[in-house]
């Protein structure tokens, strides 16, 4: 789920809930003959990154289960933004498929990263599963904690940077929630794909990041970067010995994320149905789950079309209520 929250006194509380349901086995009939051609699935970040080592694992799959090719397209670009209106812009039909973070979505509205309504011209087939952000920075930066690290930025205001993959993004408004939270002002430098960033925060020219833990783990297990904290409410069982945010310095703070796939609007319930069920059905898988859990991956509980709709229309709805009481507007 995503969480977070303000310290104000209005509580922001934007999750993704999700209840269990075993879709029905004619679900897949009555999709007909589907699919009979090739299956696009569009990822609008670079490959090896966050959603699309699930994407990827999950096209495999269907490829071999469908007998026809399912694609994954990477099409970087505005923090996400030209990947959905490449989705919102297809045919409704089951060939185009968005893979993406359920955070960079959500926020793609309130922040105008897209020029459409995401909560209606996408139509949410499954959230796929969860996983902590962690707070990560360059070795040398001279803090064990983050409320070490909060006193060194205050002290020095404007003076560091964070990277994201780009405005808008899961890793930007983290970081921008954050800096609210903590009230430290921290520059953003956006990039195309956070495994370029963290090539500048190994190399101490970017000081910190907060990212996927599917993304960020490996990079802390190489001792190229050093995991400060999660941004989950409890520890996380990739990183037994990393703090939550919460407890190392910002109590309240609280940041995670998912990954989902999403159709346009329009697709036909039974195609979104067999999609619902296979995808969930293989991340679930036991190997799939053992590959992504020594990551900090975890599978989301079942969850119908509908359930994941209602909970992604109230996440962006919090989020434009925030944005507007925050102040936190698009930049860099």
């Amino acid at each position: 789920m995503l969480r977070t929250w303000t310290r104000s006194a209005a509580v922001l509380h934007a999750a993704i809930v999700c209840a269990a349901i075993a879709w029905p086995q004619h679900a897949q009939a009555a999709a007909g003959d589907y699919p009979t051609r090739p299956i696009r699935m569009i990822a609008g970040i670079p490959p090896g990154e966050g959603v699309d080592i699930v994407a990827r694992a999950v096209a495999q799959k269907l490829t071999e289960q469908w007998g026809s090719p399912v694609i994954v397209d990477n099409r970087t670009g505005a923090g996400g933004a030209l990947a959905m209106e490449l989705v919102k812009q297809a045919a409704p039909n089951g060939y185009t498929i968005l893979a993406g973070s359920v955070g960079t979505i959500a926020t793609a509205t309130p922040l105008k990263k897209v020029d459409f309504d995401t909560r209606t011209a996408l139509a949410p087939i499954v959230q796929m599963n969860s996983q902590p952000y962690v707070f990560a920075i360059n070795p040398t930066l001279p803090v064990n904690s983050v409320g070490e690290l909060i006193a060194y930025a205050k002290a020095r205001p404007g003076k560091l940077n964070y990277a994201s993959n780009g405005v808008g993004s899961t890793s930007y408004v983290g970081m921008e929630f954050f800096k609210y939270m903590a009230g430290v002002d921290i520059v953003n430098v956006s990039y195309r794909g956070l495994a370029l960033a963290m090539v500048d925060v190994a190399s101490n020219q970017i000081q910190m990041m907060i990212g996927a833990a599917l993304v960020i783990s490996p990079n802390v297990k190489s001792g190229r970067i050093k995991a400060l904290a999660v941004g989950s409410a409890s520890r996380s069982r990739s990183f037994p010995g990393v703090p939550t945010v919460a407890e190392s310095g910002l109590p309240g703070f609280e940041w995670t994320n998912s990954y989902a796939l999403f159709a346009p609007a329009g697709t036909p319930r039974p195609i979104i149905a067999l999609w619902n069920r296979e995808a969930a059905r293989i991340v679930n898988a036991p190997e799939v789950e053992k590959k992504l859990s020594a990551d900090g991956v975890e599978p989301a509980a079942p969850n119908t079309p509908e359930e994941f709709s209602a909970a992604f229309r109230r996440n962006v709805d919090n989020l434009d209520k925030f944005f507007r009481n925050s102040g936190i507007k698009p930049a860099n």
